[in-house]
């Protein structure tokens, strides 16, 4: 007796873990680094006016503080928007998993580097590790989708590949 296509194919409990925690994790990163950085404002600000006072002599006033502050909170998204395009490159190449693996390496990259701009006392660190968090997030996210498609059987690849994504929201 043969076994039809349709019956071999079933939802695991592994299969859903999977696809909700890469979906919650997904969206989680965005979250952490918009409410890691939010309540650090003040003092985040109160080091870039003096490092630039220090290093450039320059002096900021509050109009130029908060378009210098917008700018630095732009770079996250600046990332993503390149992070978007590098994963169009890097899926077919090198796969999803690979891929997500890539993301999770230049998030765990920007870390530290957001930590050091405060030891080596350069604030042009800070830009740059946003945009690298942008680009890691913006290639996690492009990924999950298309690895979460991939593993799951034919009949549920679409629920758990584009539909269940659309919940990463409330990670955040």
């Amino acid at each position: 007796m043969k076994v039809s296509a349709l019956e071999n194919q079933s939802l695991t409990p592994r299969l859903l873990i999977t696809s909700v925690v890469t979906t919650l994790a997904g969206g989680f990163h965005f979250g952490y680094l918009i409410s890691a950085v939010n309540p650090l404002a003040d003092i985040l600000q109160q080091f870039m006016v003096e490092n630039l006072r220090i290093r450039y002599s320059i002096s900021l006033s509050s109009t130029e503080l908060a378009l210098v502050w917008s700018t630095l909170a732009g770079c996250l998204f600046a990332g993503a928007m390149l992070g978007a395009y590098i994963s169009v490159w890097l899926l077919p190449r090198i796969g999803p998993r690979r891929t997500l693996l890539c993301a999770a390496v230049l998030l765990f990259m920007s870390t530290p580097v957001f930590g050091l701009a405060h030891f080596f006392e350069l604030v042009e660190l800070l830009p740059v590790s946003r945009i690298i968090s942008g680009v890691g997030f913006a290639i996690g996210i492009s990924a999950q989708g298309v690895y979460l498609t991939e593993i799951s059987p034919g009949l549920f690849s679409d629920i758990l590949g584009m539909k269940l994504c659309k919940f990463a929201p409330i990670a955040q």
